[in-house]
């Protein structure tokens, strides 16, 4: 269960106390519910995402009902379709198929970083 955390914590920057409160989530409700060793691993992302939204919402009071609203209302407007390819499935498979070390790896998924934040990047 804390590697579903872990990596959830590499793959995003996720705050130290969203780690904590998953773990604390995940345990309490464990202490309620009896499961199946094949639904820990969504009981350990369902309580990363809930984490998520509590702790890393600064204004929880006044912020929350608007990003319930936004949610659906971007959900909706999407159709509910969030299942697209992304460059970064077309990365990972492209890796996969002329396998990879794991440098070409992290510097392949650095320049992809980049370019998420220097438009300067995309003319590469």
């Amino acid at each position: 269960m804390l590697a579903v955390c872990n990596a959830g914590d590499n793959d995003r920057a996720l705050m130290h106390g969203t780690k904590y409160l998953t773990v604390n989530l995940i345990d309490r409700f464990l202490v309620v519910y009896i499961l199946t060793s094949e639904k820990l691993k969504l009981i350990g992302v369902t309580a990363m995402f809930i984490a998520n939204k509590y702790h890393e919402i600064r204004d929880r009071p006044s912020k929350l009902g608007q990003l319930a609203e936004t949610e659906m209302l971007m959900l909706e407007t999407l159709e509910f379709d969030l299942g697209h390819p992304t460059p970064y499935v077309f990365m990972r498979r492209s890796l996969k198929v002329v396998q990879s070390d794991e440098k070409l790896e992290h510097m392949s998924f650095f320049l992809f970083e980049l370019s998420l934040v220097s438009y300067e990047m995309l003319r590469l």
